[in-house]
C-alpha cells in the first residue's frame, strides 16, 4: 500500500529505538565522547544532547560513532521504504537488510584484521555478492575515518 504523504514516526517510538540501540553504556559513552569532543570514561558524567543525524548533518559525529552511523542508516532506510510500502513493512525490511549488511561488514573487518586479507578476499570468502563489493568497500573506508 503506497502512502502519499511524508511519513513521520512517533517521537516516543523513535526515542525507544534510540534507547535500545544505545542501551549499553559503553556505546552511549562512545557517542557522547564523539559529540562533545571529550574523552570521558565514566558514563555517569554524561549529559543528553539532541542532534540531527540525517544524511549531510553532523558529519564529524557520524564519522566518530559507527553505532550512531548505523542507526542513522536504519532510520533513513525506513523513511525511504515507507514512501512506497506501509510503515510496518518498511521497518521490517530495513531491520532485515541492516542486520545482514552490518553482519557482513563486521565479518569482513574481522577477516581483514585477523588474516591480513584484502577486503575483496574477505568478501569472497564469506560469500558477499560481487555486486555489493564496491558498496561495502566504501562503507569500510567510511568506518575507518
Amino acid at each position: 500500500m503506497a502512502q502519499d504523504k511524508e511519513v513521520t514516526a512517533n517521537r516516543t517510538y523513535k526515542s525507544s529505538v534510540f534507547i535500545m540501540v544505545f542501551q549499553e553504556k559503553k556505546e552511549l559513552l562512545e557517542l557522547y565522547n564523539a559529540v562533545s569532543g571529550k574523552h570521558y570514561e565514566d558514563p555517569e558524567e554524561l549529559e543528553a544532547v539532541m542532534l540531527n543525524i540525517r544524511p549531510g548533518h553532523n558529519q564529524r559525529l557520524m564519522e566518530a560513532s559507527r553505532t550512531l552511523r548505523e542507526y542513522a542508516e536504519f532510520v533513513e532506510r525506513v523513511r525511504k521504504y515507507a514512501k512506497t510500502i506501509v510503515l510496518n513493512e518498511a521497518v521490517e525490511r530495513a531491520v532485515t537488510e541492516c542486520i545482514a549488511e552490518f553482519a557482513y561488514l563486521a565479518n569482513i573487518r574481522n577477516l581483514i584484521k585477523n588474516t591480513g586479507w584484502s577486503a575483496a578476499e574477505a568478501m569472497k570468502a564469506i560469500g558477499v555478492p560481487e555486486e555489493k563489493w564496491q558498496e561495502y568497500e566504501k562503507k569500510l573506508k567510511e568506518s575507518q575515518k
